[in-house]
């Protein structure tokens, strides 16, 4: 899976988490009538600046942490409270 895929995925889960659809999504961040854009980031068909990228996450009020590959797993578990 390429990183926009990735990326997209995660700010599916964030959207839905949140209970928001696209629409509303894309109205807050791009304005009226875009919806097909966040249905392309969140499938990876369209790349992301990382203004666009800056503006969902102040949006969605998350923050971007950059996690060395060997240590996700073990991220991963502290973030889900899986101590085992």
């Amino acid at each position: 899976m390429d990183l926009s895929s990735k990326i997209g995925g995660q700010l599916r889960q964030i959207r839905n988490d949140k209970d928001l659809s696209m629409s509303e999504l894309g109205e807050l961040i791009f304005g009226p009538n875009t919806s097909g854009r966040i249905s392309n980031i969140e499938n990876g068909k369209r790349g992301l600046t990382i203004q666009t990228l800056e503006k969902i996450l102040e949006t969605l009020n998350y923050d971007l942490v950059l996690v060395p590959k060997d240590k996700v797993e073990e991220v991963e578990k502290i973030l889900n409270n899986d101590t085992k």
